[in-house]
């Protein structure tokens, strides 16, 4: 009869230990159910750089800075023109005027044809 007894209250504190394990438990849930959606709407910029081999572009050094060379073949060339034309005094202003009017567009083309080539210099990179 006491082991009876002794089995009984065994089983008895197993059972309410077990129980009591099962109840004190912290269970996290499985799943949830989703109640409603937010959309975020803001747009983050992060600073970034990229960098890549880019060719350098330079002028070459103009020889003759003041562009005399070109002034002067413009002047001779227009006063040889103006020269052939008129007779006397008048082929003396026609040289003139041939002269002046020939300084001009051998000026503007002695600017407008320097040379622009790519001239990278060796171990140099540009960063955009």
């Amino acid at each position: 009869m006491v082991s009876g007894l002794v089995i009984g209250v065994v089983v008895a504190t197993a059972g309410g230990s077990i129980a009591g394990y099962n109840m004190l438990s912290k269970k996290q849930p499985a799943y949830a159910e989703v109640l409603g959606v937010d959309e975020i709407k803001e747009t983050v910029q992060t600073p970034r750089e990229v960098c890549e081999n880019v060719p350098v572009t330079r002028q070459k050094p103009v020889q003759d800075q003041n562009r005399v060379i070109g002034t002067v073949t413009g002047a001779l060339a227009g006063g040889l023109l103006g020269n052939q034309i008129g007779k006397g005094t008048g082929k003396k202003i026609a040289t003139v005027a041939g002269a002046a009017a020939g300084v001009m567009p051998a000026t503007r083309c002695s600017k407008a044809c320097s040379p622009m080539t790519p001239t990278p210099p060796p171990n140099v990179i540009a960063t955009r």
